[in-house]
This record gives C-alpha cells, structure tokens and sequence, in this order.
C-alpha cells in the first residue's frame, strides 16, 4: 500500500488549522451574546438580586465573558427607595469564566474572574461546593489549618482574592460612611464559608493586604454625647495580616505612628456558633495634632476620657458581630 506523502500531511495540518481558527473565530465574533443575556436579563436579575445594567457584551479568546462599563443596583433598595437617588456598584470591565454556567444550573462548581473597580483591579476564584461533614475536608488548593467539623452546614463557598491598587475613597463613597478611610488597598485574602440554619459559619480566613498612605476622615464618629467630627487623620502605610488557628483568626500586631497619631491594634477573633471578636485597641493624638484641631481636642476633653499613664485612650472590644461591646480599659 502507498503511504502519503510527508507534504500531503502537512497540507492537511495547516487545511486543519486553518478550518478550526474560522471556526473558532466566527463562534467568538459572531454569538449573539448580547441578545440572549437580553432576553433571559429579568431571570437573571431575580437570581442574582441586583438590577444589571452595561454597555456591552462579549467573548474572549478564552471563552470568558467579558462586560464593558456593568453598573448593579440591588433591587430592595430600588423598591424601597424608588424615588431617592441609589448609589450602584459600577464596574469598568469584568471578565467571568464560562464556569459560571454550571454554577447557574447546579450551585456546584467554581469560576474566576477578573474586575476593574473602585479605581483599581479584584480578581480571584470562586467555588460552591456541598458542605464539608467531616474534619480536615478542605477546598480545591486550601492549606492546613481549616477546621472542619460541622454536619449541619447546607453549603460551603471559597473565594480567593487578588486586589491591586484598590481605592479605599471609592470603596468609602460607595457605603457613604460617614468617617471614611482614603488610600489603597493590595494584596490577598481567602475565605471558606457556609450557612447553617440561615446563620453564616466561617471556617477558615487568611488575609495579606498592605494599604499604602492610608487616611482617616473627615467626617463624624457617633458617641453616647453625641456626634464628634473628626479631621482628617494620617496613619501611614498599614499592613492587615491574618491566619486562621482552630477556629480562630489570630491577627498579627497593627501600629500606627505618624505626625498625627500613634495607635496599636491587637488580639484575635472566634468563629464558631457565632462571630466573638477579642480585640484591644489603644490610641493617642500628638500634641501638634490636636494643637492644629481645637473643636476635636475640646470635644476629647468634655468627654471626659480616662488615659492610661502614659496617655493613651484604651479599649477592649468584645461581645459578637451583632452586639460588640466597647469596655474603656483604665
């Protein structure tokens, strides 16, 4: 029998090729993806709770999803407030791997995706998966360290984030609060969840994020005398480490020592049955902080605060995630 020739094979290689990236490419350019997110929008907005609106959509090389210009507004708060302005969640890009659809259809799986927002970039994975019943039983990629051991949990999440110059202004205008915090935000942050009898269960975070030049204020802190505005505070660049141990989240030592304020934050929070965050917080304005701010320092002082010896205003927070308690340490 003839053998083919090692030219026909290469013609058939590069037919082959040829035919597979028109293929490919007329799937990419051609799906109307925008027609059929339109026609299934309502569906979608009931599921996922949040008013969807963009510019457009489209596939990537990849297959993901990509939205220009996507704006999400929760839809109790359109409801309730239908005459008032509503602040929504605008996103400049995101790009969400087709993985998404089987989480759409089964609630299992996981996806990643990719967001340019708050005037920075979030990305990350994604995972719902049945609950763990036994001890030890980790998510896709989790370390050591994850306690386990709750049969009563309906299902687990995994998120792990990437954030990259994240603006914490953006972030604080888009809550409203009133005491915002300024500067940006990076790093990394993972958590393993899950509900159980409509509470949330945490099971396993751990975070490594650095704030650069971060700041406090303007604004107003709300006190049992009434409200106190408060400057703008400068803190310096911070870094928020924490690890998770049998079920609690040690974090590592916070301080704080710039032109305006010297602080340090310590201690560790529990999740079990409920959220108990053990936390000491202690704090002192400078001199020429408080020499340049009159209204505050005459508030601090009509207060009538007790300071340790050597000056500092101390607390010990305490209590659960719903009914935190602020003991004055003296």
């Amino acid at each position: 029998m003839r053998l083919l020739s090692k030219s026909f094979w290469i013609r058939f290689i590069i037919y082959d090729a040829i035919f597979f990236l028109a293929f490919y490419g007329t799937i990419i350019f051609t799906f109307p993806l925008n027609e059929l997110l339109d026609s299934n929008k309502e569906l979608i907005e009931s599921k996922i709770k949040y008013k969807l609106e963009y510019q457009d959509a489209s596939l990537s090389l990849a297959l993901n999803i990509k939205f220009k210009n996507l704006q999400l507004t929760p839809i109790d708060v359109l409801e309730k407030d239908k005459e008032k302005g509503v602040e929504s969640l605008r996103v400049k890009s995101l790009e969400l791997s087709p993985h998404l659809m089987k989480i759409y259809k089964t609630k299992k799986g996981a996806f990643s995706f990719d967001a340019e927002v708050f005037n920075g970039e979030i990305s990350g994975e994604f995972e719902v998966k049945d609950a763990p019943n036994q001890t030890n039983n980790q998510p896709r990629g989790r370390k050591k360290g994850a306690v386990v051991q709750k049969k009563d949990v309906q299902e687990s999440n995994y998120v792990k984030l990437f954030l990259e110059k994240v603006s914490l202004t953006e972030i604080s205008s888009f809550f409203k609060m009133k005491l915002p915090i300024h500067g940006d935000i990076s790093g990394s942050a993972e958590t393993y969840t899950g509900t159980s009898r409509g509470k949330l269960r945490v099971f396993f975070v751990e975070s490594n994020l650095n704030i650069k030049d971060a700041k406090l204020g303007e604004g107003k802190v709300k006190t049992m005398y009434g409200d106190i505005s408060v400057p703008q505070i400068k803190i310096g660049d911070l870094s928020l480490v924490s690890k998770m141990d049998k079920n609690v989240l040690k974090l590592e030592p916070i301080d704080i020592k710039t032109d305006d304020v010297e602080a340090n934050l310590d201690g560790n929070i529990g999740f079990g049955m409920v959220i108990n965050p053990n936390l000491k917080i202690k704090y002192k304005f400078t001199d020429s902080f408080l020499a340049a701010n009159k209204p505050l320092s005459a508030a601090l002082s009509g207060l009538n605060l007790v300071k340790s010896k050597d000056g500092y205003y101390q607390y010990q927070i305490s209590g659960t995630l719903d009914k935190l308690k602020y003991t004055q340490i003296r």
